[in-house]
This record gives C-alpha cells, sequence and structure tokens, in this order.
C-alpha cells in the first residue's frame, strides 16, 4: 500500500463519525427536545454512485485521452475492484463515483471518435473543481495536444488541471527525459504548473493483488501512486477546499450546544426562548445553504 493518503476523504471519515455519534447521542435522550434535534444534523452522501453534488463534496474529473488508464486510477484511488478497465473505449457515460465526501466523474475519452462523448466530458469539466487530465506514456499527439491548450489557454482552466502521465511502465523514458516534449504543448507554462505526475496506475492494482510483501512494495515504487495522491492534496491546500467540510461541522456543533441548553434548563419561559433562537438559527444555517449553492451555480 501507499503510505499517501488523501486527506480529503480522511477528514470527511472524522466528521461522518463524530456525526454518528452526535446522532445516536441524541436519538438515545429521554429529553423530547433533545431527541428532536437529530433531524438538525446535516446528512452526508455516502453512496456508490450520485447524480447531483451535496454540498460538502468534493468533484474531481478524470478526463483526456480514451484507453489512458482514467478508470484504473479511480480503481486505484478508491479502492473500488468494480470499475470497468478495458482496453477498448470502454466508458461511455459519465459515472460519479461518491467516495467518502469525494465525487470522482470517470468520462468517455476525449475525440475518440464520438462526438457525443466529447460533449459529455465537457460539460462536465465546467462543473468539476479539479480536472485530472490523463495522457499515456506516449504523451500528447496531435489531437489530445491541441485538445489540452483550448482547456488551458481558451478556456481558462490552467489553476485547475492536474497533467498525469500514466502507463510508465511501459517506457523505458525517464520523466526528465519526457519534459521537454510535454512542454512542447504546455508552453509557455511549465509541467510543474500543472502539478504533473508520472505514474502506472496498473502497477499500483496489481500490488493489492501481491501476496509476497516485498514484491508488493516494489510495484507501490513502480507506480508512483503516492505522487499522484501527493499532488491532490497539494491542489486541495492550495485551493483551500478543505474549508467545504466546516460548514456541517458548524452546524453539528450548533445541534450539540442546544442539546446541551435544552439540558442545563427546567424551567418552562427558559426552553421557550431556547425554542426561538433554535429557530432563528435554523433559518439562519438554510439562507446560508442558499446563497452557497447559487454562489457555486454562478462560480
Amino acid at each position: 500500500m501507499s503510505n499517501a493518503q488523501f486527506e480529503f476523504t480522511e477528514y470527511w471519515r472524522q466528521i461522518a463519525a463524530v456525526r454518528k455519534r452526535l446522532v445516536h447521542a441524541l436519538e438515545t435522550s429521554d429529553d423530547e427536545k433533545v431527541a428532536a434535534l437529530v433531524a438538525d444534523v446535516p446528512a452526508l452522501q455516502n453512496s456508490d454512485r450520485m447524480p447531483t453534488k451535496s454540498a460538502e463534496s468534493l468533484t474531481i474529473a478524470f478526463v483526456g485521452q480514451y484507453n489512458a488508464g482514467k478508470s484504473t486510477i479511480i480503481s486505484g484511488l478508491t479502492g473500488n475492484r468494480n470499475i470497468r478497465i478495458d482496453a477498448d473505449v470502454c466508458t461511455d457515460t459519465v459515472t460519479a463515483y461518491e467516495w467518502e465526501g469525494v465525487r470522482l466523474l470517470d468520462t468517455p475519452g476525449i475525440h475518440a471518435g464520438y462526438p457525443d462523448h466529447d460533449e459529455l466530458t465537457y460539460r462536465e469539466m465546467d462543473r468539476a473543481d479539479l480536472l485530472v487530465f490523463v495522457i499515456t506514456n506516449e504523451l500528447f499527439d496531435d489531437v489530445i495536444g491541441p485538445h489540452f491548450r483550448e482547456l488551458v489557454f481558451e478556456r481558462d482552466k490552467s489553476r485547475e488541471i492536474l497533467l498525469v502521465v500514466n502507463k510508465m511502465d511501459q517506457d523505458p523514458g525517464t520523466p526528465d527525459v519526457k519534459r521537454p516534449d510535454l512542454e512542447k504543448v504546455t508552453k509557455p507554462l511549465t509541467v510543474d504548473d500543472f502539478g504533473t505526475v508520472f505514474i502506472d496506475a496498473l502497477s499500483y492494482l496489481n500490488a493489492q493483488r501481491e501476496s509476497d510483501a516485498q514484491d508488493r512494495q516494489e510495484l507501490v515504487e513502480i507506480s508512483g501512486f503516492g505522487s499522484f495522491v501527493a499532488a491532490l492534496n497539494k491542489f486541495v491546500q492550495d485551493r483551500g477546499l478543505l474549508g467545504r467540510l466546516t460548514a456541517p461541522l458548524f452546524t453539528m456543533r450548533s445541534a450539540a450546544q442546544q442539546a446541551e441548553a435544552y439540558l442545563s434548563v427546567e424551567m418552562p419561559e427558559e426552553r421557550a426562548a431556547l425554542e426561538l433562537l433554535s429557530r432563528k438559527r435554523r433559518l439562519l444555517v438554510s439562507s446560508r445553504a442558499r446563497l452557497n449553492g447559487t454562489l457555486q451555480g454562478v462560480r
């Protein structure tokens, strides 16, 4: 296993654990007012396929060449072995995988002779927080290269793109050897401007099936998958996207504080005042959620 962890999912897991404990404490309370507060605890999306983006989720779209290994990378990242991996154009729709607070979009390959695939992919690109642009060890060709430049310079997505060169185990060329050819397409920007990583995702999947510890570790090192996860972490940190997780935390804290307040008073008048404050707080939280949704829709 790689020693790198995607930090967003780790924080999301911790928040989910806090939520579980809070819900249990509220539901098992003998105080009716406290038990009713469970309705204020926000839900966290956690399904294999999620058609809509939740407020706290992070959306990462895997785009680029067909047969570049996008599905393989997603399988390696999530541990989901049910994702179809094939040498043909096997992804013909945009599939969303909800993975611990992260929405991963597996898109059809661009310019593989299927115009409807391209339309689907372009649509999802505009909705994603991060584009993982995947090419193979053969680098840009005369179709994918112009497409990449269109995204970067015409659609102004340079800050949203992480460039991944996959299938490095099929090529003796090193990243240093490949860098000049890559920068013929990225210029005047450099590969560093896109956080470029060189990996072999299939080696990482093979490592998970390897029983010998030494062979498994060698495959992990060959895969370079840890550098990919580290690049994702850096992107999330640089863009301040971890802040999305604070919204459900604040709401849960508010519910816990309300429960504490109810349990600390007995006078009917005091409880009535607390109930009024609770209603006003719910209105404020609802208004903030609607505002965030509107802002996300126009970003």
